[in-house]
């Protein structure tokens, strides 16, 4: 885990210092969450640290929205809507560097001024995470138990939008123990990362359709309606090509 610690820093150290106008702002944010959550995986989610990995996911979780929908979702639509969009990105970016302020903060008080590589590598705390690795690793019959289980209500008609991003993290979970723990399942892990990666895009149809809906006043009825109705129909597109890969 030392390693993981250590790139986990440099992440977080670099963006730290980028500006907000910095094009690489987007790529280190998710690189910086990806990074926490692996780390997550294999840590007791109780212990100190633990509890400022989550911290530091939860921090950050509005603006990976805003940086999904202004860098991949909003480029999606038409282009002859894109003249609409003026007023909307005008806002969205401003309240992005409102966030990423007090993100920044919390990077800082929460992570780099208590939890440096010096103390995370060497403290007590993290010796005890480390003997406690093995008590992290799932089961793998409880592993193909879960996906099973996610597989068959990934495949219900009637699922709600909410239970399917609850299955992206238990699938996304899976996936982490499995590359850790079981780097030989290459079929399980196959299926975890098509799942993961087809209900992130659907969380983020699923998160756009709302931040929308918050904004609803930055576009014209026309326009809205539009968005609205293109997003929906992403989501259902999404799910009907993840059933059929499944069959498959």
């Amino acid at each position: 885990m030392k390693a993981d610690f250590k790139k986990l820093n440099k992440t977080i150290t670099c963006y730290n210092h980028l500006d907000d106008e910095d094009p690489k702002l987007v790529e280190c944010l998710h690189n910086l969450r990806i990074a926490a959550r692996k780390l997550i995986v294999v840590m007791n989610p109780e212990d100190f640290i633990g509890l400022n990995l989550k911290k530091l996911i939860q921090a950050s979780n509005k603006i990976r929205d805003l940086d999904v929908f202004i860098t991949e979702i909003l480029p999606q639509f038409p282009k002859k809507w894109h003249s609409e969009f003026k007023d909307l990105l005008r806002v969205l970016n401003n309240r992005r560097v409102e966030m990423n302020h007090d993100f920044k903060i919390t990077l800082t008080e929460e992570w780099l001024s208590d939890l440096n590589d010096e103390k995370i590598l060497l403290s007590g705390e993290h010796e005890t995470s480390q003997s406690q690795l093995k008590r992290q690793q799932m089961d793998l019959k409880e592993i193909e138990k879960r996906l099973k289980k996610a597989l068959k209500e990934v495949k219900s008609i009637d699922i709600e939008d909410k239970h399917l991003h609850k299955i992206r993290l238990v699938s996304k979970r899976l996936r982490y123990q499995l590359m850790r723990f079981y780097p030989q399942e290459t079929k399980l892990i196959k299926t975890t990362k098509l799942l993961q990666a087809k209900l992130g895009d659907f969380h983020d149809i699923y998160q756009a359709i709302k931040l929308l809906k918050q904004n609803e006043s930055l576009l014209t009825p026309k326009t809205f309606k539009h968005c609205n109705t293109f997003l929906n129909d992403k989501k259902a597109q999404i799910l009907v090509e993840l059933r059929k890969e499944l069959r498959h």
